[in-house]
């Protein structure tokens, strides 16, 4: 009999996050699983695949309460039936949430948390607490810090160690074989507070060399770094690009991804970049200090630090710094295939089912 799965998830855009529960579904329904994807909010950004099932709850941004989430849930599940499993996601008020709905319709269904940043940064902007995850049943751990912030508190949680996982095939077009020394630097993602892209410019400032920037993204800091860009008066070195729905043909003629983030939860960013044969420059957030081994396929910063990033720059120029090559990146990037990691996925679920 086929076995069916609920993905809940609270809000969502496009990004990382919504690109990995995607790929999930999608690997699911070809493992003949039934899958639901339940929004709570939905802002209509259409962001999976149209072969998944999709039931948003409410639409438009507002002030709701976990109750009227669990009001929501509840009314869904009385309409369409019990799944076999629930993947509780992002927030880690997630799994109080749905526990609450399945115990009033009187069922045990099992949930599997998955968070997908520090625990600590949902807290405090509102999203609940570790002690809002003992709901759950088993927890997915993207890293170390998750699994750890999870165990310090309720030492006999289960928690699955897991990878994000990344479509290596798709990138294979982009993949580089150059190992020229250039002065070229791109930055992906959202132009945000926790990116901290100010940080690499003010580091071109005071380079030997004249680096250059491409910024592949758009965000709310836009005008804030164009305002940095023209205080540091580099503005003949950046390249504005904008969103990019394949952000890596920009990478071609590029030396490193750049990636000065306060906090990370997993950064498929960093890993898409080396899956590319593209060094990365990273401070040392979660995810990235298993991914990125220095001198090899990457270097560590210090958080908030352009003084750090100018001299690692300044030491590549130098060539103090080995120049690293691609293939070293692209064997790193390996062990988040997708066609590896989704099929343990897989095997986490039927264990719980």
């Amino acid at each position: 009999m086929q076995k069916m799965i609920d993905i809940v998830i609270p809000t969502a855009q496009k990004g990382g996050v919504e690109n990995v529960i995607n790929m999930l579904a999608m690997h699911l329904l070809k493992n003949d699983f039934r899958v639901r994807v339940v929004q709570f909010v939905w802002e209509k950004y259409c962001w999976l695949s149209e072969e998944i099932e999709f039931y948003p709850m409410r639409e438009g941004l507002g002030n709701y309460t976990s109750d009227e989430f669990v009001s929501d849930y509840e009314n869904f599940l009385q309409e369409n039936g019990v799944p076999d499993l629930i993947v509780a996601t992002n927030w880690p008020l997630m799994p109080y949430i749905i526990r609450n709905a399945t115990a009033r319709l009187n069922v045990h269904i099992p949930i599997l948390s998955w968070v997908h940043n520090e625990i600590e940064r949902y807290e405090a902007n509102g999203f609940g607490g570790v002690e809002y995850m003992q709901y759950a049943d088993a927890h997915l751990a993207i890293n170390s810090k998750i699994k750890d912030t999870i165990l310090s508190r309720f030492p006999d949680e289960i928690v699955f160690d897991v990878k994000n996982p990344v479509d290596l095939d798709k990138l294979q077009k982009y993949q580089l074989n150059h190992k020229n020394l250039n002065f070229k630097l791109i930055f992906v993602g959202r132009l945000s507070a926790v990116k901290r892209v100010e940080i690499i410019v003010r580091a071109m400032t005071n380079t030997k060399k004249e680096w250059t920037l491409d910024i592949v993204g758009e965000g709310e800091l836009h005008d804030y770094i164009k305002s940095i860009v023209v205080e540091c008066g580099v503005e003949d070195r950046i390249h504005w690009v904008g969103w990019e729905s394949e952000p890596w043909k920009h990478a071609s003629d590029k030396a490193f991804l750049v990636m000065p983030s306060a906090f990370e939860g997993f950064p498929l960013t960093a890993i898409e970049a080396n899956a590319c044969g593209l060094p990365v420059i990273a401070t040392p957030v979660s995810g990235v200090r298993c991914l990125i081994e220095p001198g090899v396929n990457g270097y560590l910063i210090p958080f908030d630090d352009s003084g750090a990033l100018t001299k690692v720059l300044d030491y590549i120029s130098d060539e103090k710094l080995p120049y690293l090559e691609p293939k070293a990146c692209i064997e790193k990037s390996k062990m988040y295939d997708k066609n590896i990691v989704l099929d343990e996925y897989v095997e986490i679920f039927r264990k719980l089912i």
